[in-house]
């Protein structure tokens, strides 16, 4: 079993990620880049590319509002490295005007306020914010 430095469990037998993460990935990456980086370089964001990968986006969270109506992560009943892996990405896109594709799905909205507000990352927010 995969365990961090302190010994929590990261991944776990009874997991029920279905691979939605992989799937997660490129859209909101795509969105954060469009959202959050291109308008630092001074430059306009593509309307088009935005509607596309929003529209990818939210058939990803559509499978994640059916799972976290059953569970309270991605993976089942505990944070894990599936949780753990959209933090970077949430962060921005959280700070974006797509904010709604995320507030729109009452239990992705739950799950991503839980995500966002754990300690650990809240240092690590707080770190990156006083360099």
């Amino acid at each position: 079993m995969l365990t961090s430095d302190k010994g929590t469990p990261l991944i776990f037998p009874e997991s029920k990620g279905d691979g939605e993460a992989q799937k997660y990935d490129l859209p909101a990456s795509k969105l954060t880049w469009e959202l959050s980086f291109e308008p630092m370089m001074g430059k306009l964001t593509d309307d088009a590319v935005v509607k596309e990968y929003v529209s990818q986006l939210s058939k990803v969270l559509d499978v994640y509002e059916a799972q976290s109506a059953h569970s309270k992560y991605l993976a089942g009943k505990i944070f894990t490295l599936a949780d753990l892996d959209h933090l970077q990405t949430l962060s921005y896109l959280m700070g974006t005007s797509e904010k709604a594709v995320f507030d729109s799905r009452a239990h992705v909205r739950a799950w991503c306020e839980d995500i966002l507000e754990r300690a650990a990352w809240e240092r690590v927010v707080g770190m990156k914010n006083n360099q």
